[in-house]
């Protein structure tokens, strides 16, 4: 009968976390692009922005303000880089 020793890390658990905290990190500055985006549009420094971005907690509604600042600020100019051409 084998032991299991509950104390020990599996082998690959130490590339996991890197991975895993990679993950964080991209994520982490796709975060920052898009308050940076959002304060633009919005016509602010990114320090009020960025109050009211991170407090935006549903992610639907978030891309929606972006996307409803996007066009009044520059109508369909970027439409394309967004949303991609319909084929």
């Amino acid at each position: 009968m084998t032991t299991l020793d509950l104390t020990q890390q599996p082998s690959n658990a130490i590339e996991l976390h890197v991975w895993r905290a990679r993950a964080i990190q991209a994520y982490a500055s796709v975060e920052q692009a898009l308050s940076m985006l959002f304060s633009y549009l919005l016509g602010t420094s990114p320090d009020y922005g960025g109050i009211v971005f991170f407090r935006l907690t549903n992610t639907h509604s978030r891309n929606s303000i972006l996307d409803q600042l996007l066009t009044k600020r520059h109508g369909g100019q970027f439409k394309v880089y967004w949303h991609g051409e319909a084929n």
